[in-house]
Order: C-alpha cells, then sequence, then structure tokens
C-alpha cells in the first residue's frame, strides 16, 4: 500500500529527477536504489555501487558533490565521471548520481593507469560552495577532460536548482519499493524457469562460462570457471548491470530499475576472473566489448530456456577504432553489427544493441574536426545471416586519411551463429589499402601506423538468421 499516494505520484517525481540526464541513478541515503536511467548496461550496475562508495567513505550529505571515475570505486569508462550530490531544500535525505562522458580513447594499456586519469572518490563541493583547491588539482590536471571544469560548474548548478525545485512524495520509500517487490516477482513468475550452462572463449583464450538458473524469486548468474586475464577486465558491478539489463531486454519488459528489481539478480563472478579484476588491471575492453560478451551470453542460456522467445545470436561486439594524429587529434568511432533473427521478424541493421544513445556525429562535423574525409557509410547488404527470419546486416563505413595517423581497434572476430537452421551472419572484417599495398586485418585487437591517403574499411559482422531459408 501506499498510504494514500497513487502510483503516478511517485513515478512522476522520479521521473522528473532523473529526466534531465542520460544516465543518472537517484538513491536514499541509505543506499538504496529508487530509480535508474542508463545508456550502457554497465550504468546499472556501476551506478549504485558509485553511491554506496561515495556514501560510505565520504558521508555525503545535503549540498555535497563527489567526483569519480575509478572503475573499482563505481566508474566505467575513465572517460565518464561521475558526480554524486546530496540533494538538498525538501529532497533532503536523497542522493542523486548522474554520469557525464566526454570524448573517448580506445586506449589498449596493459595497466589501468595507462588508459587515462584515474579519479578515486573525491569531494569537490561541500554544504553547495566549491572546495576550490580541489577542484582546480583536478582540472588542471594534465590527463584531465578538455572542458572538465566547466561542465562540472554547470552540473553542479543544475543538480542544485533541480533539488530546488521538486518535492518528494514521501519520506518513507518503504511502501513504494514493496509495490516494485510484487511486480518484479510477477516478471518472475511469468518468464521460463529452469537451469542451462553456456560458455564462450573470447580470441585471446579467455573463458567466459555462465551456469544459468532461473526461478519464482530469483535469478542466480553463476561464472564459476571464468578465466583471469591481463588484457581484459571488468568490475562485479558492470557485470551486475550487463546480466540484469540482458535479461529484462531479453523479454520485452518495461521493469523499472529499483533496490527491489535489482535484488532478484544474484551474480557470482569469481575473484582474480577477468569478469572481478581487481587494480590496476585495464578495463576499457571489458567496459566496452566485455560488457556485451556477458550480455550475449546472457542471451544465448536464456534461448536455451525460453524456446517461445528465442532469438538467434547477435556478433559479439561492435567495432570500436581510435584515430591519432600527428596534432594530437583523436578521432574515435563505434560500428555496430547487425542483431540476430526471431521466429517472427528478422534482425535491426546495424543497431547499438546495447545502447541506448549512441553519440552518432555527422559526416560534415567528422570531416570539420579532423584530417579524413569519410567515403561511404550504409549498411553491409547480404552479412546478416539467411533464414526464414533473416539476420540484420551489419555496416560499411569508408575513412581516407589526410594525414598520418596511428590506428587502434577492437572488433568481433567470430561470426554470429544461426539458429534452427538459419544460416550466420559474416564477421567483421578491417581493410586496409595504401599506396603500396593492401591487407585484411582479423586480428580482434591491433595496432598499426598509417600514411596519408591510406583508405580505411570498416564491415560491421551481420547477425544470425532463425530458421531454414527458402533455399534449405
Amino acid at each position: 500500500m501506499l498510504k494514500g499516494l497513487t502510483r503516478e505520484t511517485y513515478d512522476h517525481f522520479l521521473s522528473s529527477c532523473l529526466k534531465p540526464w542520460e544516465s543518472a541513478a537517484l538513491m536514499t541515503a541509505g543506499g538504496e536504489t529508487l530509480s535508474l536511467r542508463y545508456e550502457t548496461l554497465s550504468d546499472v550496475g556501476t551506478l549504485p555501487q558509485a553511491g554506496r562508495v561515495a556514501l560510505q567513505y565520504l558521508k555525503v550529505g545535503p549540498g555535497d558533490l563527489v567526483v569519480l571515475n575509478d572503475p573499482f570505486s563505481g566508474g566505467n569508462l575513465l572517460s565518464n565521471l561521475t558526480l554524486i550530490y546530496g540533494m538538498e531544500h525538501e529532497c533532503g535525505g536523497l542522493v542523486l548520481v548522474v554520469r557525464t562522458g566526454f570524448r573517448a580513447r580506445l586506449n589498449l594499456g596493459e595497466r589501468l593507469d595507462e588508459e587515462g586519469l584515474r579519479i578515486p572518490p573525491t569531494p569537490l563541493a561541500q554544504k553547495g560552495e566549491w572546495m576550490e583547491p580541489l577542484l582546480q588539482a583536478l582540472v588542471t590536471h594534465p590527463q584531465a577532460p578538455f572542458g572538465c571544469e566547466a561542465r562540472l560548474r554547470q552540473l553542479f548548478a543544475q543538480m542544485r536548482s533541480l533539488s530546488q525545485r521538486l518535492s518528494p512524495p514521501t519520506r518513507d520509500w518503504k511502501p513504494y519499493l514493496n509495490e516494485c517487490r510484487q511486480e518484479t516477482l510477477g516478471f518472475l513468475s511469468d518468464i521460463p524457469h529452469g537451469e542451462t550452462k553456456v560458455e564462450q572463449r573470447l580470441a585471446g583464450g579467455e573463458l567466459l562460462r555462465l551456469n544459468l538458473e532461473v526461478t519464482g524469486e530469483h535469478v542466480n548468474f553463476d561464472f564459476s570457471g571464468t578465466s583471469p586475464s591481463k588484457k581484459i577486465g571488468l568490475t562485479d558491478s558492470a557485470v551486475q548491470g550487463a546480466c540484469f539489463g540482458a535479461l529484462v531486454a531479453y523479454f520485452h519488459q518495461n521493469l523499472g530499475i529499483n533496490e527491489s528489481s535489482l535484488s532478484i539478480s544474484h551474480v557470482s563472478a569469481p575473484l582474480g576472473s577477468w569478469l572481478n579484476s581487481k587494480y590496476p588491471t585495464p578495463t576499457f575492453r571489458g567496459m566496452t566489448e566485455g560488457v556485451h560478451r556477458v550480455a550475449h551470453l546472457v542471451w544465448q542460456a536464456l534461448t536455451d530456456l525460453a524456446s517461445q522467445a528465442a532469438v538467434a545470436p547477435s556478433p559479439s561486439s561492435p567495432t570500436w577504432l581510435s584515430l591519432q594524429f600527428e596534432d594530437g587529434s583523436m578521432f574515435f568511432d563505434s560500428l555496430p553489427g547487425g542483431v540476430g533473427a526471431h521466429a517472427k521478424s528478422g534482425g535491426a541493421s546495424a543497431l547499438h544493441l546495447w545502447v541506448r544513445s549512441p553519440i552518432v556525429n555527422s559526416i560534415e562535423q567528422i570531416e570539420s574536426k579532423f584530417p579524413l574525409r569519410i567515403l561511404q557509410a550504409g549498411p553491409r547488404k547480404g552479412s546478416g545471416g539467411d533464414g526464414a527470419s533473416r539476420g540484420g546486416d551489419g555496416m560499411i563505413k569508408t575513412y581516407e586519411l589526410l594525414k598520418p595517423a596511428h590506428l587502434q581497434w577492437i572488433q568481433s572476430t567470430g561470426d554470429a551463429k544461426g539458429f534452427r537452421g538459419g544460416e550466420a551472419g559474416q564477421s567483421s572484417l578491417l581493410k586496409i589499402e595504401g599506396a603500396d599495398k593492401a591487407q585484411v586485418l582479423k586480428a580482434e585487437v591491433g595496432a598499426l601506423d598509417l600514411a596519408a591517403g591510406t583508405k580505411i574499411e570498416v564491415l560491421t559482422a551481420g547477425g544470425g538468421g532463425y530458421g531454414p531459408g527458402k533455399q534449405s
């Protein structure tokens, strides 16, 4: 029971708190998640973790502001800053966690510190007043994101303004979370129950193993047997987000993300495995490629259990590339593949399956900022697997360098298998055409120095087909 208040009243307040941000969570001072909005799957697990860490170690009070990006404290990519703000006025007792992204860099270091500036939980404001020495120490660091100070000041002002305008419907959120608990149990009762085991091996030899158990009260994601790695690392909170997000997305459920719904997801990732790594393991590949692989493995396991909702596999990750030019400028791009087909429909083409609002710059914007030309950008026709329902096509994009550049890339080298007689989608490829030679880059991860005039053709993978095609 909600003590005379309608559910719409609660939902309207929570929505108003999070609406200005792409990635944010509202929490109680006790660390309970009331609502969460995410941009990537890792946000689902890491935003609450960032809030809990700040509350535990820095005692965030009204008007206080804490910043972090450390993956082992609740951050994800080092290029994303997470702000934890103690709300004020009538919203006192609530904590707003907001994540803001800066230009990503594809860094393939052997240690986390080689990937960029790591910021542990750091207080920046107290009782509404900036702690200027700490703020200046951060924003003047050589590796601080460009425009960092202006962004931080703007966000803090927006968060404080929001806190002044809103009035929460209650101080006691237990009835609301209890009702959310009943909704979550209803979701669990409607999905197939059972247990299954699946595994996947990465190109570097790392093993990803999952034992999935679904009951009427919880979902257990047991990753025992997953191997360690020195090159790819994830945090357990990011794995939690990938598992929960993939579970809800698989069944097309609009289940609210809060303490009650998150509590049904029990994740066990062995300490020391690449899913529960510790500092100084690098995490860029984990927070990008790794999160996608975990989500796809969860979908593979759910397909074993849910025959009526089965989906053919999708490529395990997009293709990421970066170009470092001699003047220090860095171009970064993320190119999606096709989605696996469903029994009732074909897969979507060139879709960022696990990113809700990807930043897509226009060709004009790219060519005005960087010394390169986009020669082609469109669907990779026929790359989706054939079947009664065809897998979605990947995409093809061709760049021409106007100046020398250092190329780095991550791509999914395996193909997305077909399901129930469907054909596999075509795998990803990188083609390099220089003045003296052409080459096809099939490695999952790599780097290469390229001369001006070189053309780079990126072909992303297609999704798997579902069911036998007409010619089968």
